[in-house]
This record gives structure tokens, C-alpha cells and sequence, in this order.
């Protein structure tokens, strides 16, 4: 299935998206801590967004033949894509869980005080590994399929 470029480039706003979203929260103050720090699953959106930038735009541009050739992703960019996809909707869920929303422990109250939170709780981590490690069996189910 061909991936055209208006689709790596919805993805790439997406991305880009979530992480002005973050930088927004932390610049204009919202978040419970007394530094700047970006969370685990925006540092894990930034490599995401690199890995599109480079696997599904540079890469098959530079490629791209005078003539006028089409656009075309190699397996490694549909890959990349594809896990990059899966990444950007596991990204609510490592956030709500960064927010202690699926153990009741965090929400309204703990911004509304300002307390200080911890750079990556257990329930973060482990729903983090999980989006990781599912992203990685699609990244090498798409390469082994070299479709």
C-alpha cells in the first residue's frame, strides 16, 4: 500500500502539534514542578517525529529522480510511518497516565496546589514500554512484509 506525502505530512503536524502543546504547558507555567522537563512521551514524540522527518520526507526526496518521479516510501520509511503512527495514538494514553488519571492519584487537584510530581511515575512507564513495545512489533511486521 503506497503512503503519498500528504499523509507523512498530517503526521508530522500531528507531532508537532503534541509537543507545542507540552511546550506551551511548560512555558506558560501549568505544570506542578519547579523546572522545565519534558515528560517521557514527548521525548519518545520528538524521536518519533526525527525518525518520520528523516525515514519518510529526506530520504525518499533526495531520491527523487529530475524527471519527475513520484513519491514513493522504501520499506524502512513504511515502517517508520506506520510505527510512528502507532506511536502518536498511544501518546494520550502515556500522558494520561503521566497525569495519574487512570489511578485516580493525579488530576485538577495537584495542578490547582502545585505539587510536585515525579519525572516518570510506574504507571507511565509501564504503559510507555507497552506503546514501545507494540511499536516495535509493527515497525518489524511492516519491514518483514516489505509492503
Amino acid at each position: 500500500m503506497p503512503i503519498n506525502l500528504q499523509s507523512v505530512m498530517i503526521l508530522l503536524a500531528l507531532q508537532l502539534l503534541v509537543f507545542g502543546w507540552r511546550i506551551a504547558r511548560e512555558v506558560n507555567g501549568q505544570e506542578p514542578h519547579s523546572f522545565p522537563w519534558v515528560p517521557v512521551p514527548d521525548n519518545v514524540n520528538v524521536a518519533s517525529m526525527l525518525a518520520v522527518l528523516y525515514a519518510c520526507v529526506l530520504v525518499p526526496v533526495r531520491t527523487l529522480s529530475p524527471i519527475g518521479e513520484s513519491f514513493v516510501l522504501a520499506p524502512i520509511g513504511r515502517a517508520v510511518f506506520a510505527a510512528a503512527a502507532l506511536l502518536i495514538v498511544a501518546y494520550p494514553l502515556v500522558v494520561a497516565a503521566h497525569y495519574g488519571l487512570w489511578s485516580g492519584t493525579g488530576g485538577g487537584s495537584d495542578v490547582a496546589e502545585k505539587t510536585e510530581r515525579r519525572y516518570c511515575s510506574r504507571a507511565e512507564g509501564l504503559v510507555q514500554l507497552i506503546a514501545l513495545l507494540a511499536t516495535g512489533a509493527v515497525f518489524f511486521q511492516v519491514l518483514q512484509s516489505g509492503s
